[in-house]
């Protein structure tokens, strides 16, 4: 079914909430219902099959995709030609011209689906609760399934090529591939490195960024965990238990540091050496001060994808 959209334009009142206007944030990047392009647009997915689109001046397109779904994830490719939403009742759109219209995808499950990556515009996964994982080689056509043992609720995935991928969700949940998806390893909690362990195994992990084959940091609660190995070793920071009940968007890298990037944008944070360590954003400035030199390596330096 193709569903064209309703072009109601609005204010841009709305989209930004409780300081969180992502102007700071390298482009482009995808952070679960937020999407923003290089081109300057935000997209933002919401309920009630509602996709809103702010363009750089600031005016607002909804787009209304005929179906009461409540979509968790958008993502698009880098040119925003081809694009893609999850939700709900195991709901999947796409588009391949610039979100003008919208093709209701059949993924063959009804489980919540939380997060979508892709490698490329045609190879795409998806995952959701009870352990669901879905794949496409073609654009969302078809689709296949996978389940995690122990069926955790997955939140997050992100692929650093087509092969290596990881996927976070709750009760510690951490897992690898290394064949594009078609077995998952999981990540035991004794490999972190922090003070704070005793609760780890209770973390419900929900966003998850790999920038290389080797860099990447997992967020849940007030944790921020990274690994510089490939999973091999983590470092563990605990930041603010005050903002335990606030959520963590995601993550993103500008030349010589990781952003940790919160619903709020006081609470986000920066790390100047490769997720070791972590401070909180200044409100007097972009972010905290620095505390180190170290750069990323050329292949994570840029915007995420």
């Amino acid at each position: 079914m193709i569903v064209l959209f309703v072009s109601i334009p609005t204010s841009a009142k709305g989209i930004d909430e409780c300081g969180r206007a992502f102007q700071e944030i390298p482009r482009p990047f995808a952070f679960g219902k937020y999407y923003g392009g290089p081109s300057g647009n935000l997209w933002a997915a919401g309920g009630y099959g509602t996709v809103s689109l702010t363009r750089p001046n600031r005016t607002v397109l909804t787009v209304e995709l005929g179906t009461s779904a409540s979509f968790n994830s958008i993502l698009f490719a880098k040119d925003e030609t081809v694009g893609y939403v999850v939700g709900t009742s195991g709901a999947i759109f796409s588009s391949v011209d610039l979100g003008q219209t919208w093709i209701r995808r059949n993924s063959g499950r009804n489980e919540e689906l939380e997060a979508i990556d892709c490698t490329d515009k045609s190879t795409c996964w998806a995952v959701g609760r009870n352990g669901t994982v879905l794949s496409t080689i073609n654009g969302g056509l078809d689709w296949d399934f996978f389940q995690i043992e122990d069926k955790p609720d997955l939140r997050s995935v992100s692929f650093a090529n087509s092969k290596v991928g990881w996927i976070a969700g709750n009760k510690w949940t951490v897992l690898k591939t290394h064949d594009g998806g078609r077995t998952w390893e999981g990540i035991p909690h004794s490999r972190l490195r922090g003070s704070s362990k005793t609760d780890i195994r209770a973390i419900a992990f929900t966003t998850i960024k790999f920038f290389s084959d080797d860099l990447g940091c997992v967020a849940g609660d007030s944790r921020i965990i990274c690994t510089s190995d490939g999973g091999e070793t983590w470092s563990f920071t605990e930041t603010d238990k005050s903002l335990y009940a606030n959520k963590w968007l995601g993550f993103a890298a500008d030349q010589a540091k990781l952003i940790a990037v919160g619903e709020c944008a006081e609470n986000d944070f920066v790390s100047f050496d490769r997720g070791k360590s972590w401070v909180r954003r200044s409100m007097n400035g972009p972010f905290g001060r620095a505390v180190s030199d170290t750069r990323l390596p050329a292949e994570v330096s840029g915007p995420t994808r």
